[in-house]
Order: structure tokens, then C-alpha cells, then sequence
């Protein structure tokens, strides 16, 4: 079967829907599948065009097995909202000619995955005027993730979520991560016959509670008594992370406790620049560390803050949040207790603490709960929750079945 994916990130970049969408096409080559990809050059999360990747230039190349056209796009250095739309509509517009030259080949299966929507008029006509299953799978609500960072709807707004029930409609089958998810994309109009659950993987053999020292607490000097709050991932407006600057601010006196921030985006420089100002000499800073390096990374954290703004935690479940599950780690998510993240909590007690978003004494006092814990110790609500419903072999075998179920149904 050839399944053509269109999806503006891809690997080699280490976070987000690029990651997950370069692991699931080397699974489908693995499984007997012929894979095209359609996507941009690796960007995210620095906002930065890979090395050896020229502006304005399609590219071609065959990683693990995948054939990868990459489209030009274009990149801004500090993506406020209108910029964001044109880097979107960019790809959108480029992919088109992606979508021609994948046409060729005859795709059996056409795979969206979101972000971007604006690429599904590629996807669209790749298929147009054959017997190919159009599906779509949804890292990130887009639409609803703009609407969180402006005050108003606005008659552009109201357009695109037309555009946006047109869409979904062209496609025989959706899926998502979560069941927060599941529950937006019903109250956008898509039938629930046509929706599956197919969560994000972590493989928990790579990722996996450890003990003891690692290499970061030598590389940052650390004393034995001293305990590391980290945050990793991408940096952007919808994490909130001047929250858990503004938690460093109040803990400045108390050395014991080293706030790390690991990752690349859009607020990095604002981040930095306050704690600069404040001279936090508890907070360091740190780029994305590669990926053989992450699960020592996580080891080193006692605890993990998984931080968003409210708003966010239904239409976006953070990914980073199954590394954390899979090394055992002591974690407090900032979300309110009728989303996706709250109801875990409830569900699986002791698997994280939960406290509201966009409340500095909230945060606060999460983490101190955590610290008076033992957090030396490997959370075990965490661990088995990620081996029973987030094993990366698992999940995968799940979703290539999918798709060959939907190929067979239409």
C-alpha cells in the first residue's frame, strides 16, 4: 500500500508533531507500506531553517526508507500572529506542487496531519479523481490554539472556522490524541463513527526510570542537597513559562532549589531577558538536547513542569508529558480540573500533581509538594501508566493498522 503524509514538521526535528510523524512513517516502511512524505525543511521548535536547506527551494531526499519532499516555506524569526498565518499559508501554497508530483505515484492512503490544516488542499488534491482514502490525524488544533492567544473573535476568525467544518468534512476518517480531543473535534461537527482515539507513544524501553547521579549534575555543579525543577520542551506563548520564572523569583534566596528551562521557540529570548533583569542566579537555560541525551535529561529533574496556559490543555496535550510518564518522573501540570490533564490526575491519583494554570501561588506550591516528596525514588503510577497505554511498539502497531483499516473500508 502507498500512503502519501502531509504534515508540515518532520524529522529530524525532536519535538512535537515532527517527531511523532517521522517515527510513524519509518513504522509503516517497516510494516511493508511504500511512504511519501510531503513536508517542510526542519524548522521547530527555534523558528530556524535547518543547515543545507536554501530558502524558497524543494527538496528531495529518502530518509530511513521514506521518500521526503520537502516544500519551501516561509520561516519567521519572531512569530506573532499575522506572521504565523503567512508561514502557515506558505506551506500550504508550496505543497501543492508537493501534492502533484506524490499524485503521480498512485497513493492508496492520503494522510493529513494537523498542524497545518492549510495544507489539506494539498492533500485534497492528491487524491482528487481516484479511489484514495483521504484521513486526518490531529497533533494540534490549530484554529483554536490562535483563538487562545487573541482577545476577540474577529470576522476572520468566524471564515476560517467555516473553512475549517468544510474540511473535515472532505476527509472519510479522523483521529486524535486524546480524549479531550476526541470530545473538540465532536463539537466541531465531525460524526463520531468517523473519529478514533491514537494517542502519542513513548518507547519505554529507551526511556526508563534511572537512579543516581548523571552527567548534568556534574556539568552544573550541583550538591547533593539541591533539587533541579525542570521544564523541556518547546518555548513558546501557550506554555505560560513566565509563571515558573515568577515561582524562581520568589525561591532566589533558597539555593536548594535550580530551575532549568531545556528548549528552542518563539520566548526564549523574553524569558531570558527576565531573568536577566532579575539577575535569577536559580535558572538556567539550556537548547534542545539531542535525543540519545534526553532520557538522562529527564533522570536529572526531581520535578518536571509540564506548564500551559488555560485554554490550551484540551486542544493541546503536551507531548512532552509521555517521556515524563515513561522515566517515572515526579511532574506538576498546570490545568484546570475538567480538562484532559485535570481528569488524569483524578483518574490515576498520585500520577501527577495538578494545580491551576496562570497562578504563580498555585505553581508555587505544587512543586514544594512534590520536593517534600521523595522524589529520588521513581514514580511508579507514572511508569505503569506509560507501559499499558503508551508503549511506543504498541501504539504504533495500533495506528498502521488503522490506516490499513480505513484503505479496505472506503
Amino acid at each position: 500500500m502507498h500512503i502519501a503524509i502531509f504534515g508540515i514538521n518532520y524529522a529530524p526535528e525532536l519535538t512535537g508533531a515532527g517527531k511523532y510523524t517521522g517515527e510513524l512513517a519509518v513504522a509503516l516502511v517497516a510494516a511493508g507500506h511504500k511512504v511519501s512524505v510531503v513536508t517542510a525543511p526542519p524548522y521547530y521548535p527555534g523558528w530556524r531553517r535547518g543547515s543545507g536547506y536554501p530558502p524558497w527551494q524543494y527538496r528531495e531526499e529518502f530518509l530511513d526508507g521514506v521518500r521526503v519532499l520537502r516544500c519551501p516555506l516561509y520561516v519567521p524569526g519572531s512569530p506573532s500572529l499575522l506572521k504565523r498565518l503567512l508561514h502557515l499559508f506558505s506551506f500550504g501554497l508550496s505543497a501543492l506542487w508537493g501534492a502533484v508530483s506524490v499524485r503521480r505515484d498512485k497513493p492508496d492512503v492520503v494522510l493529513l496531519i494537523q498542524p497545518t490544516l492549510f495544507a489539506a488542499p494539498a492533500a485534497l488534491l492528491c487524491s482528487a479523481g481516484r479511489s484514495t482514502t483521504r484521513v486526518m490525524h490531529v497533533q494540534d488544533f490549530e484554529l483554536d490554539a490562535m483563538q487562545n492567544l487573541v482577545a476577540e473573535i474577529s470576522l476572520l476568525d468566524r471564515i476560517a472556522r467555516s473553512a475549517e467544518r468544510l474540511l473535515y468534512r472532505r476527509f472519510h476518517a479522523v483521529s486524535t490524541i486524546s480524549q479531550g480531543m476526541i470530545t473538540v473535534a465532536r463539537d466541531k461537527g465531525i460524526d463520531p463513527q468517523r473519529l478514533s482515539l491514537l494517542p502519542n507513544w513513548v518507547d519505554t524501553r529507551a526511556m526508563s526510570p534511572q537512579s543516581g547521579q548523571t552527567v548534568y549534575h556534574e556539568q552544573w555543579q550541583l550538591r547533593e542537597d539541591q533539587r533541579v525543577v525542570l521544564y523541556a520542551g518547546n518555548v513558546g506563548a501557550k506554555q505560560g513559562l513566565e509563571f515558573l520564572l515568577a515561582v524562581a523569583l520568589r525561591r532566589q534566596t533558597d539555593d536548594r532549589c535550580q530551575f532549568v528551562i531545556v528548549g528552542d521557540g518563539a520566548g526564549v529570548a523574553e524569558l531570558k531577558d527576565f531573568a536577566q533583569k532579575e539577575s535569577l542566579q536559580n535558572v538556567r537555560f539550556l537548547p534542545l538536547q539531542p535525543a540519545e541525551r534526553f532520557p538522562e535529561l529527564l533522570a536529572t529533574a526531581d520535578v518536571h513542569v509540564v506548564c500551559q496556559r488555560r485554554g490550551a490543555a484540551d486542544i493541546v496535550l503536551p507531548s512532552k508529558l509521555t517521556g515524563i510518564l515513561a522515566v517515572g518522573g515526579h511532574c506538576v501540570v498546570t490545568a484546570d480540573s475538567d480538562t484532559e490533564l485535570g481528569r488524569l490526575a483524578q483518574e490515576y491519583p498520585g500520577i501527577c500533581e495538578c494545580v491551576v494554570p496562570e497562578s504563580v501561588d498555585a505553581l508555587e506550591a505544587g512543586i514544594l509538594e512534590v520536593l517534600d516528596a521523595d522524589t529520588r525514588s521513581p514514580n511508579l503510577i507514572a511508569r505503569q501508566y506509560a507501559e499499558q497505554h503508551l508503549e511506543k511498539s504498541i501504539v504504533l502497531e495500533r495506528f498502521c493498522d488503522w490506516l490499513e483499516s480505513q484503505a479496505l473500508s472506503e
